[in-house]
């Protein structure tokens, strides 16, 4: 696949569709979901975190196109589907009472959004697919050849490369940026441990739940049969993960009730590149023993 034919999604309608004023998808006890609605401000902050230097000023839906635009030409696109399909953006969901009805109204409203944006490109042959965990434009009913990513894809010096991918924000203060980065490697990461080892994988976009399946997995959780210092270590390493998605969550555009906006240091966020990469190496080094 072509990351060009991405550019089938530049459309006011799929814009407008992502801000959040298409139409309700599915139908939960008797109450109807969609997509999540995102202010002004939300698409503004949105635009900071992907590093944008150059934000409109105007209707929502042109925050979505300039958002597209931007992924498209930095071959970000599937980064920016992912993170707003992520499920903690679905603010709309809070009302429900758990976690897992949350989860169930999610998966719900995931396919039916993506057979929507379908419906609007349909005339050009082809269509939105996500499988593994990844998004493709391809044509309508060909099915996409997937090759089975080794784990080296994600060796050690990918993980060290985020410092130099990270770079450029820090030298211009994009420092949301940062965190969106290093947020990412973890869960990418984390994903290709999951599939590597052939696991449904039960919340893509979910950090804590990703590292918690993972945690399970490999039988990472503290007990007293262990040394106090292994215990400190798995103890750091749910710190690292707790931290890294809070920080995450209170600085987007995906506010909680009652949360509030942090400004982000250069100290902390180099703080936060340098968790990351220490959490994934680590991460790395444990699956491979694992093999």
């Amino acid at each position: 696949m072509n990351i060009e034919d991405f550019k089938l999604l530049r459309r006011k309608d799929i814009y407008e569709f992502l801000q959040g004023n298409g139409p309700d998808l599915i139908t939960y006890n008797g109450k109807e979901y969609g997509m999540p609605y995102y202010t002004g401000t939300e698409l503004h902050n949105m635009c900071i975190n992907f590093g944008m230097t150059e934000i409109p000023c105007g209707s929502r839906w042109e925050y979505i196109s300039a958002l597209m635009d931007f992924a498209i030409e930095n071959n970000r696109t599937e980064e920016f589907l992912k993170y707003i399909f992520c499920e903690d953006r679905f603010e709309n969901l809070r009302e429900l009472g758990t976690l897992e009805e949350i989860d169930t109204v999610y998966k719900m409203i995931f396919p039916k959004a993506i057979e929507y944006i379908n419906d609007l490109i349909k005339m050009s042959r082809h269509e939105l697919q996500y499988i593994n965990g990844h998004f493709y434009i391809n044509e309508i009913g060909k099915k996409v050849k997937i090759d089975t990513p080794k784990f080296d894809v994600y060796s050690l010096s990918y993980v060290q490369g985020l410092k130099e991918r990270c770079n450029k924000d820090l030298s211009e203060g994009n420092y949301d940026s940062v965190v969106t980065k290093s947020r990412t490697l973890m869960e990418e990461v984390l994903v290709q441990i999951l599939e590597d080892n052939k696991e449904d994988i039960v919340s893509k976009g979910d950090l804590i739940k990703l590292y918690n399946q993972v945690k399970t997995l490999y039988g990472m959780k503290q007990s007293k049969e262990y040394d106090a210092r292994v215990n400190s270590l798995l103890g750091g390493l749910e710190k690292i993960v707790h931290a890294v998605a809070e920080m995450r969550n209170a600085n987007s555009d995906a506010h909680g009730v009652g949360s509030k906006r942090i400004n982000i240091r250069e100290s902390e966020a180099r703080l936060v590149m340098n968790a990351s990469i220490t959490f994934c190496e680590y991460m790395i080094s444990d699956h491979k023993k694992k093999e």
